[in-house]
């Protein structure tokens, strides 16, 4: 009896079909050329058997029925056909069908019409059947071992199946026994299938390819389906500024290549120009992968993912090539004169190499170089910006000073690299602050002392936490000005001042700069309280640690809670005993993030409560914060985090209205009808935000009753509640509409076009804000308030008027306006949209003097910085006239950039007003 090849039982398996064809393969390749099987000597020709026995499925149309039959019909020494599917080979004309799934879900073996015909014509084929059900042998031979990698399972289960069905196998173990790469997205890591195909030059292709070869029956190209050299890689270009067309391109053509432009915190890789750029160290830092634009592009071109190495890594910038006169070939370097007639101010740069090197491209460009900020010839101030932070320098050079330019020192390497002067608006701008007294690089400069040594860069643990320094090291690291703390000689000891351990700050820009943070109830000895020590020290502050009797003696001026309840030690003693405010976790976190040294009784959780926090009976809840007014999402945040540190959740603006429990309302001004009766309508409790602050002082879920919000124009106010708060425990709603009650604001459109919530924020603080666009619409409105352009003092009201920074320049409609109609002193009034912005966050009134769009040279107003010299004046040898004429071509040029800036602006400011009054409108509802 012959070998036959099908499947003996309904339950047969595809590895014992396959074990059979391969018998068969044997068979028939001993055969002779006429193709039948041999036959032992005396064996009559009629008893021999075929070799596959098939079964039609009905879904086979009938013409091709009837054409396999008769190739069977030529080759019954191979195959025959049979009535029924057991212990057959059953034939599909398509495998996109229920008819499919059904026969394997009753165990039968399955191969497609193309194939059954191709075993007929060519019995050597059943040798490359490894797997069923199999369509047809369409793969070519050299792509049928496969690898998958970087699928999402549904897709990963799709690929596999049309490889199986496509005579193809996946190979699961390692990249170098497969002859093709299938994948979505490109891979850095080194041990990545993806690089373990760069390096053995394999095939990557696209999901698609699998796809197109299984609609086409055929081989279809390669080239069409290779995969994008950056597919799918998450790039943060942080150091690709818009410096020029090409960086631009460079950008635009990655995107096009595959990237996707995503922010630090979600990027795998980080664009940085070089190793001082500030994306580079605070990507060293989180332990993310650097690398520079030189191997984007090369990525481009080879169409593949490299390796970040060798030539491709970050490398330093080259203006560090000039240190020493001598460029890298050893040849003297060519002046230029770009920057000619600038003095550059580095007293704001880190010392030590990024100084240096910014010194020395300032020297090849042509500019001149000081330390001192009084200089009065000061054209730009060079600064390191750090974008991931929103610190604030302090310095002594006046910022409303347009004759100064405040720029990072990129603008530098990049006048260099470029050979031409680029405009300083295409580059970052550090956060400044006009500030003689707190500037402690000036200080320390005219002390003569050693400015404070730059924050120490940590290596990293494995686990990707920072290695802080043990407190052995830390007096090299910062100087030796941390003092140990000295053990009390017994337990009895009355605790003093000195048994702490106190850490100096390793930044001096921050919104903890001089000040004192002890950190009470953290444990000395635990990471979690050397971390918090380290970001608090980086953001200015000077950390105290030890016992809590220590702390509470000792001159911290913040004591800092781990958590939200009271320590021990602060509620048994008295309020007066302890001279420190007492601070929550969630304080410091928020001026971090936001920069800012918000006032501890800014927020109620930010001071400790008696109870504790979460309260279980709040875990169920859902709250959903409303009617903060326009853009307040300052407000907003501070809410949320209240009602987390309750223990309930936030609602999202794509919460259902089914799965919320409370709607919190701050200012019942601002509430939406729509959001009042939608949650009258599903009895949804609408409470004062009293009632989030009172749950957190108590420590309990105060009963709604005295909150409630029954109609729109009513917020609850309890007679009993006003008379058992303290003043300084009022709604944040009264206190912010006091800070501008008595001001007139008089706002630009300028400065509304550059900051659409201005306006809000002056009426949040209680001013009356009123818009002008032109002079004369100014001087009617300060005729219609009686208020006269130069008295910032009449009928004790008080007036600002609000304008930008363009508005200001020398040629501009107002400043020509106020020089030919007031006098020198009454343009006190006039300041910058910074002094709104700055009153808004500190809630309260800045100084206007601090602000002035107009400085005056008396003895109150910051120094006065000399005119630049003009044309008639006296030159520097080296000047030319052609110099001179293209210094006043520039400053032509740069006074019409202004104006047009001003107009934008103008326009902006126009349109906002037009839009606000078409919405107020009734005749338009």
């Amino acid at each position: 009896m012959s070998t036959t090849i099908s499947s003996s039982t309904t339950s047969a398996s595809s590895s014992a079909v396959v074990a059979a064809a391969t018998a068969a393969s044997t068979a028939l390749v001993e055969a002779g050329p006429s193709g039948a099987p041999p036959h032992p000597q005396g064996d009559d020709d009629d008893d021999a058997d075929p070799l596959l026995q098939f079964f039609l499925t009905p879904s086979v149309p009938p013409e091709r029925a009837a054409s396999f039959r008769s190739l069977v019909a030529q080759h019954t020494h191979i195959a025959f056909l049979s009535d029924s599917e057991d212990g057959s080979l059953c034939i599909l004309s398509t495998f996109e069908g229920q008819e499919l799934r059904e026969l394997q879900e009753r165990g039968r073996c399955i191969l497609g019409l193309p194939l059954a015909e191709r075993l007929l014509t060519d019995p050597s084929a059943i040798g490359q059947i490894k797997n069923l059900p199999l369509f047809d042998l369409i793969l070519p031979q050299n792509f049928r071992a496969v690898c998958l990698s970087g699928l999402v399972p549904a897709k990963r289960t799709h690929c596999a199946k049309l490889l199986r069905w496509m005579g193809g196998q996946v190979t699961e173990d390692a990249v170098s026994e497969a002859a093709l790469l299938v994948t979505s997205r490109v891979s850095l890591h080194p041990e990545s299938k993806y690089q373990a195909a760069v390096q053995r030059r394999i095939p990557i292709v696209r999901p698609e390819f699998l796809e197109a070869i299984w609609e086409a029956k055929r081989e279809v190209p390669l080239s069409s389906y290779r995969l994008s050299a950056l597919a799918g890689l998450s790039i943060c270009f942080g150091s690709i500024q818009a410096q020029s067309e090409d960086s631009d391109r460079l950008r635009a053509e990655a995107i096009a290549a595959g990237a996707l432009d995503v922010k630090l915190d979600k990027a795998e890789i980080v664009i940085a120009n070089d190793i001082f750029s500030s994306w580079y160290l605070s990507a060293q830092e989180s332990g993310h992968l650097t690398a520079p634009p030189k191997w984007v592009r090369h990525c481009i071109q080879v169409n593949l993912a490299v390796p970040v190495a060798g030539d491709l890594e970050v490398q330093r910038p080259k203006a560090l090539e000039l240190l020493g006169g001598v460029s890298k070939d050893g040849k003297e370097p060519e002046s230029m004169h770009i920057l000619a007639g600038c003095v550059l101010c580095l007293l704001y740069l880190p010392a030590g190499e990024t100084r240096d090197a910014a010194k020395a491209a300032a020297w090849k460009l042509g500019a001149y170089t000081t330390l001192d900020p009084k200089d009065r010839a000061i054209t730009h101030v060079v600064f390191k910006v750090n974008r991931l932070t929103k610190e604030i320098v302090k310095v002594s050079i006046s910022t409303s000073d347009e004759r100064a330019s405040f720029v990072d020192v990129s603008w530098l390497d990049a006048c260099l690299t470029e050979k031409r002067r680029l405009p300083t608006a295409a580059f970052p701008t550090p956060r400044v602050a006009y500030d003689p007294v707190g500037d402690t690089l000036h200080q320390a400069l005219r002390r003569g002392s050693a400015p404070p040594q730059r924050p120490v860069t940590l290596r990293r643990r494995a686990s990707g936490v920072n290695a802080l320094p043990s407190a052995e090291s830390l007096p090299a690291l910062t100087g030796g000005t941390m003092q140990q703390a000295t053990p009390s000689s017994s337990s009895g000891a009355v605790p003093k001042a000195s048994d702490v351990q106190r850490w100096e700050p390793l930044a001096l820009q921050g919104p903890f700069v001089g000040m004192k943070i002890g950190l009470l109830d953290w444990p000395q000895n635990e990471a979690g309280t050397e971390e918090m020590a380290h970001r608090l020290r980086g953001h200015g502050a000077t950390v105290i640690i030890g016992s809590p009797e220590a702390l509470v003696v000792s001159d911290a001026g913040i004591l800092l809670c781990r958590g939200f309840q009271k320590p021990d030690i602060v509620r048994k003693r008295p309020a007066s005993a302890i001279s420190a405010e007492v601070a929550t976790l969630r304080w410091a976190e928020a001026c971090m993030s936001e920069g800012v040294n918000h006032p501890v009784r800014s927020s109620v959780h930010f001071r400790p409560t008696s109870g504790l926090l979460p309260l279980q009976e709040m875990a169920r809840f859902k709250v959903r914060v409303t009617a903060l007014g326009p853009s307040n999402n300052l407000k907003r945040r501070r809410l949320e985090e209240l009602v987390q540190a309750l223990g309930a959740e936030v609602a999202q603006q794509s919460t259902k209205w089914s799965d919320i429990t409370h709607v919190v309302c701050l200012m019942h001004i601002h509430l939406d009808k729509r959001v009042f009766e939608a949650a009258k309508r599903r009895r949804i409790p609408l409470v004062g935000v009293q009632w989030l602050s009172d749950c957190y002082t108590s420590s309990t879920c105060v009963s709604i009753s005295k909150y409630a919000i029954t109609r729109l124009a009513e917020v609850p106010t309890s007679t009993a509640l006003v008379k058992a708060q303290p003043a300084q425990d009022l709604t944040a709603k009264r206190l912010d509409a006091q800070v501008l009650r008595e001001y007139h604001l008089f706002i630009s459109h300028a400065v509304l076009g550059s900051n659409p919530r201005r306006q809000s924020m002056a009426e949040e603080l209680g001013g009356e804000a009123k818009p002008w666009s032109t002079v004369h619409q100014l001087i009617d409105l300060l005729t219609q308030s009686r208020v006269p352009v130069g008295d910032h003092k009449t009928n004790d009201q008080k007036v600002a008027i609000i304008v930008e920074k363009e508005e200001c320049a020398p040629s501009s409609e107002l400043t020509l306006a106020l020089a030919s109609r007031t006098r020198v002193e009454q343009r006190t009034a006039f300041v910058h949209s910074a002094w709104l912005e700055e009153t808004y966050q500190q809630r309260r009134v800045m100084p206007l003097e601090n602000f002035l769009a107009f400085p005056i040279s008396d003895s109150e107003g910051p120094e006065a910085k000399r005119a630049r010299l003009g044309a008639e004046e006296a030159q520097f040898s080296w000047q030319n006239k052609a110099q001179q004429e293209l210094q006043a071509l520039a400053e032509d040029s740069r006074q019409r950039a202004l104006q047009a800036e001003c107009n934008q602006k103008v326009s902006e400011g126009l349109k906002l007003a037009l839009n606000n009054r078409s919405d107020s409108d009734p005749a338009r509802e």
